[in-house]
């Protein structure tokens, strides 16, 4: 079996000659020109709830753990509910 005949080193070389021989295509232009951002007549500014006095932004507030825990359990017993009542039925 000679070099030349390791399928992987043909289709590279395959692959390589295509990619050299093709043209380039153009960068592709977007269909819609940008919208321009417009500020919120609500706007507050730098005094924004989430942004602190000296101007620092701050992230928004993360539910707790317990809240989504909560959540969870809600959620099971309902889906428990729900198919228990489809089995009885």
């Amino acid at each position: 079996m000679a070099a030349s005949d390791n399928p992987e080193k043909l289709l590279a070389d395959a692959l390589r000659a295509q990619a050299a021989g093709s043209p380039s295509m153009p960068p592709a232009e977007a269909p819609f020109p940008p919208m321009p951002v417009l500020p919120l007549s609500n706007d507050t500014g730098p005094t924004d709830r989430f942004t602190s006095a000296r101007g620092i932004g701050l992230p928004p507030p993360s539910l707790p753990a317990w809240v989504l825990l909560l959540f969870a359990v809600l959620l099971g017993l309902a889906a428990g509910a729900v198919i228990g009542v489809l089995t009885l039925w």
